[in-house]
């Protein structure tokens, strides 16, 4: 999607275009790749959540890769609306979002 996505890592070079940080994928950074274990003791997973699994309490060693299966099983795979199901939208809100709270 280079109209909309942008790899370009200096602000002003980037328009209106949201910055997609690959760098953050990396070992050791801070955001997972959904159903990726994580490089820790019990090999947990990012898994995706619902909202009501929140509000009942989780801890990150609940979900892990000797588990994980079996929760995609009986709950399918939460992520899949994010990569199966195609909208066309706009980034505009988000923008106007992040641009309205920079700083």
């Amino acid at each position: 999607m280079p109209e909309k996505v942008t790899l370009e890592r200096v602000v002003s070079k980037r328009g209106d275009k949201l910055y997609f940080d690959y760098m953050q994928l990396w070992r050791g950074r801070t955001m997972p790749v959904v159903y990726s274990p994580r490089a820790k003791q019990h090999a947990t997973v990012a898994a995706p959540l619902a909202w009501p699994e929140l509000a009942e309490g989780i801890q990150p060693s609940d979900y892990t890769m000797l588990n994980i299966a079996g929760r995609i099983s009986e709950k399918g795979d939460l992520f899949q609306p994010l990569t199966t199901n195609k909208q066309n939208q706009s980034l505009h809100e988000i923008l106007a979002f992040i641009e309205r709270n920079n700083g």
